[in-house]
């Protein structure tokens, strides 16, 4: 999956899950109380991480040892 397929999806669905490193991680998209989209990201069932831009989630989010923006290629949809 590119960058693109994955941004696609979440701006569509606001919502996608996938594993790494045998766990599962959740990526969704909210609003704030000030109506501006966040991206929150981590491991099922744990506190997820906020990034204020899908920028700042490719750069800084993080898969185990691999960054988001290596793994998403090997991901299917």
């Amino acid at each position: 999956m590119t960058r693109d397929d994955f941004l696609f999806i979440l701006e569509t669905t606001r919502y996608f899950e996938f594993t790494c490193d045998n766990q599962k991680y959740i990526t969704r998209i909210e609003k704030d109380e000030n109506g501006n989209l966040v991206y929150l990201f981590g491991i099922e069932y744990e506190e997820a991480r906020h990034f204020n831009s899908f920028t700042h989630l490719m750069a800084d989010g993080r898969c185990g040892n691999h960054y988001l923006k290596d793994v998403i290629y090997d991901l299917k949809r």
